[in-house]
């Protein structure tokens, strides 16, 4: 199937911005067709599975609003990156800042980012200058819900790029370019994002007295390239994409499900490109998203485990490498026999998911699931894309041949 890039144009038929040159660029490289539109020619942009659209943050979010699929609020100052902060961080309204006057304050909007530029106010004076109108973006008023920070004196800022937990570059945007952040701060912190965008940028900055700390962090549906090498760039865009245009509001329909309670455990995997595949988990109202790469290939770990679970061989535990992060599924054993509680971790133990289901029908789910995938999504070239499809072709015949996978359920 052909691969689709349909990237924003203005209306000399120039891309959007230096962001689209450079999207074009990439996606070029990595074998796909480029298509050019201009905003008014969304509607007719076909929005297929095997097409990444590019564009501004507006044109993204009604394509998004189009499949049906969640747009996500701005990122900001996620909660799991707290201990980076260094500093107050409060949610407020314009008039709620402007009765407090407790100048000076960085305030930025909370939950749409082009509604004014993040800025420092000392006075009242500066608060009022937020009130102004500007063409094409809601009025601020009184009640317009801000994020309010204390000052902090960054002398120099930097953006790092992020596509499934793994940094794929840096940039210099403020400040001192040959002041660089503590590197050992921003491992851990990446580390410690989880669950996180499939593709992001962190900003951290050095404070004058020398600490390197979070600035913000920016989704990755429509972010600017800094410099990012091309190809890399158009990565981190298809990336972020294919996650939220694939994972609509309310998960997956026709997922595999089990009963747990009035909840469900719902099992979905999906292939993707350029030798990766993606599952996804729901279950106790949550979702959890994990990358499988053929690097540290999981499929006969994931049969193993299935296979342990529906013969009560408990706890069992199913540790899946995600090339630089790894996601760790545990079925634990419950006082009733057949119950199973099955626990999502990410690095240092942080619970993404956990909830309790019946264990004979966990198995059977994922089995199903199992079977789906590899007789109806699994793609032999994509999983192997270095070496041509031969290994492909082999992993999918020894999974479908596993005894378990193969043979009915037991009770």
């Amino acid at each position: 199937m052909e691969r689709i890039a349909y990237i924003q144009v203005r209306e000399d038929g120039l891309p959007y911005s230096a962001h689209g040159a450079a999207a074009a660029r990439g996606f070029e490289t990595l074998g796909y067709r480029v298509h050019f539109f201009q905003r008014s020619e969304l509607e007719s942009v076909e929005l297929a599975p095997n097409a990444v659209v590019v564009g501004g943050v507006g044109t993204i979010r009604a394509a998004l609003e189009r499949l049906g699929a969640a747009v996500p609020s701005p990122l900001n100052l996620p909660a799991q990156l707290e201990p980076f902060w260094g500093r107050r961080v409060y949610p407020a309204t314009v008039g709620q800042l402007r009765a407090a006057s407790d100048f000076p304050v960085f305030v930025k909007p909370a939950a749409f980012s082009k509604l004014f530029e993040g800025r420092v106010v000392r006075t009242d004076a500066d608060l009022e200058r937020l009130l102004t109108p500007r063409n094409g973006f809601p009025l601020v008023t009184d009640e317009t819900p801000v994020i309010a920070q204390d000052v902090v004196d960054f002398i120099s800022e930097w953006r790092v790029y992020v596509v499934h937990g793994v940094v794929q570059g840096v940039s210099h945007y403020n400040g001192d370019p040959l002041l660089f952040p503590a590197a050992n701060v921003i491992r851990m912190a990446i580390g410690a994002y989880a669950p996180a965008p499939a593709g992001y940028a962190a900003d951290f900055g050095v404070t004058r007295d020398g600490r390197t700390l979070l600035v913000e962090v920016n989704d990755g549906y429509s972010l600017g390239h800094g410099g990012l090498v091309a190809d890399r760039y158009a990565r981190l865009l298809l990336a972020r994409w294919e996650e939220l245009a694939e994972t609509p509001p309310g998960f997956d329909e026709g997922a595999a499900a089990s009963e747990v309670g009035p909840e469900k455990v719902s099992w979905r995997i999906k292939m993707r490109r350029s030798g990766w595949a993606r599952l996804h988990v729901m279950g106790g109202g949550l979702t959890v998203r994990i990358h499988l790469s053929d690097v540290f290939d999981p499929f006969e770990d994931m049969v193993e485990w299935g296979r342990r679970i529906e013969t009560a061989d408990l706890p069992a535990l199913l540790e899946i490498d995600e090339e630089g992060t790894t996601k760790v599924l545990r079925a634990l054993p419950e006082p009733t026999a057949d119950l199973v509680r099955l626990q999502i971790t990410a690095r240092a133990n942080q619970v993404l998911l956990e909830t309790v289901a019946p264990r004979t029908e966990l198995a059977a789910a994922f089995k199903e699931e199992l079977r789906r995938f590899f007789t109806e999504d699994f793609d032999p070239k994509e999983w192997d894309y270095r070496e041509g499809e031969e290994y492909g072709i082999a992993v999918r015949a020894k999974i479908l041949s596993h005894p378990w996978l193969s043979g009915p359920a037991r009770p």
